[in-house]
């Protein structure tokens, strides 16, 4: 169920949509894989939501298309590069172009929410396309079917939206520093050449597996 949001935002399956945020959207017939498109204007009726959105491409299909005879193949793509966008084909799986292509969707056809922000930097770029669901963007698809540079000035986020995506990664780091990962699967994931896991009792020493005990389990 879609529920209208103060302030022109929807939620629905426990997460929240609002302008300019990032969405998956999904396919056409034509598509295997979910479409990546901006919300531009929410229009929230009973319990549906027309939504218009602007469709964002990958990069990386951008450049496999070219290869076999598109307008512009990956040489003329290094060809292109100058200072301003020597990020062109870094992460190329991750990052996106604006197109000139939008159209109003339904609520239901969203997918969940991914994050995008305008990045150059390829240190800022590999920072942040460490994460799932994010991605980077710095060109649009001109008129006559080449990638030129999107300027910052001309790109538009959610900011409350990437305010609180980036503080959850900052608490989600800290804690990972403060209790380091869990080695639990790497503990039993070896399991399978024990004769039977239920006549096995495992000793422990600071986390690592030094031998087993039949019927007895001992941890120290």
């Amino acid at each position: 169920m879609t529920k209208l949001l103060p302030g022109g935002g929807i939620s629905q399956f426990d997460q929240q949509f609002h302008t300019h945020d990032f969405v998956y959207v999904k396919p056409g017939a034509k598509h295997s894989r979910l479409e990546i498109a901006q919300i531009t204007k929410i229009k929230a009726k009973d319990n549906l939501a027309h939504v218009s959105v602007n469709f964002f491409g990958r990069c990386h299909d951008f450049i496999c298309e070219g290869s076999t005879g598109s307008t512009l193949v990956l040489d003329e793509v290094r060809f292109l590069m100058d200072e301003y966008h020597k990020c062109l084909i870094c992460q190329p799986q991750r990052q996106l172009y604006k197109i000139p292509h939008s159209t109003i969707i339904g609520s239901d056809e969203i997918d969940g929410k991914c994050y995008v922000l305008h990045l150059t930097t390829s240190h800022l770029i590999d920072e942040w396309v460490s994460h799932d669901d994010h991605y980077y963007v710095n060109q649009y698809l001109s008129a006559r079917d080449t990638l030129s540079p999107l300027h910052a000035e001309e790109f538009q986020k959610c900011d409350s939206c990437c305010h609180e995506r980036k503080s959850l990664l900052r608490r989600n780091a800290r804690l990972l520093r403060r209790h380091q990962p869990l080695r639990g699967l790497e503990l039993f994931s070896g399991m399978h050449f024990l004769p039977d896991a239920r006549d096995v009792g495992l000793m422990l020493s600071r986390g690592r597996w030094i031998g087993y005990r039949p019927r007895h389990v001992r941890f120290r």
